[in-house]
């Protein structure tokens, strides 16, 4: 097939999907990976398309305000933050992130009590302050526009400071890395083969990163919208997560990089 050919397929398929990887894209053309690499930089040159760690995503350079996020799948994510709750017991440490995905775990810890929490939220801090004897500690930084967040350098180094038993993180993509691709190195902390997390921005997926790196038990939340998708920047240490919660049963590929990393699945 032409250059020209594969790139309008590549094209037409991130019209579809959002974001492709170099894998799916490989297997669908025909082509070798690094056949399908050169084509994703000459469309990234051209603006056509943003790259990422082993594909490729629309150019959509910011992510949707937390106020649309908060009701996209808000059913799925009430069961995953329900699910996600039974984790926590009364007296727990917490890291809790800003997504849409781990307010409703919030919601579902309101009978909880003597909580510690730790969070760069502006709205889970409000929630769980001055409620049932918990303890709050909001990172610093500064607070992004229509997020109700604290992010940045800040935020990241100040999270150097704590340490909790549970972290619960969301991010925007959540793909399966391949085994044969030597890059996945590249990523600090990922197991080849195994999941590959990845964010809109690079100081979110920072965040992320250094907040599973402070728990014993990271924990990721998604729905299976983020599933099998990717972000230009990706998420650290992720060899380290223990659990995911979702709201389907993964695929067979996303199972393999599970279980390559010994990351269990819960699914509400």
């Amino acid at each position: 097939m032409l250059a020209e050919a594969r790139q309008n397929f590549i094209l037409k398929r991130l019209d579809q999907e959002g974001s492709v990887s170099i894998a799916e894209l490989s297997r669908a053309l025909g082509a070798s990976r690094e056949t399908i690499r050169r084509d994703l930089k000459q469309l990234a040159a051209k603006e056509l398309l943003r790259q990422t760690h082993g594909g490729a995503v629309v150019m959509a350079p910011n992510e949707p305000d937390i106020a649309d996020r908060l009701v996209v799948n808000s059913r799925e994510k009430q069961s995953i933050g329900q699910r996600a709750a039974e984790l926590v017991r009364d007296g727990a440490s917490l890291i809790i992130d800003s997504g849409s995905t781990t307010w409703p775990l919030v919601e579902a810890l309101e009978d909880r009590r003597s909580l510690t929490i730790y969070t760069n939220s502006l709205r889970v801090a409000q929630r769980l302050w001055r409620h049932n004897n918990n303890r709050v500690y909001i990172l610093g930084g500064e607070i992004q526009p229509y997020e109700d967040m604290t992010g940045g350098w800040d935020a990241t180094r100040m999270m150097e400071r704590y340490h909790a038993e549970l972290a619960f993180i969301s991010v925007n993509g959540v793909s399966s890395g391949d085994a044969s691709d030597a890059s996945a190195g590249n990523i600090l902390g990922a197991v080849p083969g195994g999941l590959i997390l990845s964010d809109y921005h690079r100081d979110i997926a920072e965040l992320h990163g250094r907040m599973i790196l402070s728990a014993e038990t990271p924990i990721l939340l998604s729905d299976h919208s983020k599933i099998g998708r990717m972000q230009p920047f990706p998420v650290e240490h992720v060899g380290q997560l223990k659990y995911l919660v979702t709201d389907r049963e993964p695929d067979h590929d996303l199972a393999d990089a599970l279980q390559r990393q010994k990351t269990a699945v819960l699914v509400a």
